[in-house]
């Protein structure tokens, strides 16, 4: 397994596997490839402040794809940018859309998580 150590200081670089890398950067392009049409879509439907929001997750992820491509892998763009601006845009669009079906696997993302996860040899579940 080869790892590539992340864009912290010496003293606090851990080694980061490979496939997190990799995952991280196909992730974030397909989110980037998904937003676009609905981007536009917002700002021709004169939806500017949703255009924003959603173009904003885009900027996110194109940090991600900038680390991802340089074989680096960022903790605090993901902890610290990716994930706030997807959950405030995922529940405003919630709000403004008032449709919250459209967003069916959000809701089913927490039981998914819980009931797959895999157990390591020799670790208990609580």
């Amino acid at each position: 397994m080869q790892t590539t150590k992340t864009n912290r200081s010496p003293s606090v670089a851990d080694e980061i596997p490979d496939f997190l890398i990799k995952t991280t950067l196909g992730c974030s392009l397909v989110v980037i490839l998904i937003l676009i049409p609905f981007t536009i879509n917002n700002f021709i439907q004169d939806r500017f402040t949703m255009g924003l929001a959603t173009s904003s997750v885009a900027v996110a992820c194109l940090a991600n794809v900038w680390y991802g491509s340089h074989g680096r892998y960022s903790l605090p763009v993901n902890t610290y940018l990716v994930s706030p601006t997807g959950a405030f845009t995922i529940t405003y669009t919630l709000f403004k859309l008032a449709s919250p079906w459209s967003y069916w696997l959000f809701y089913l993302s927490p039981p998914i998580t819980l009931c797959c996860q895999r157990k390591e040899p020799g670790s208990s579940m609580r």
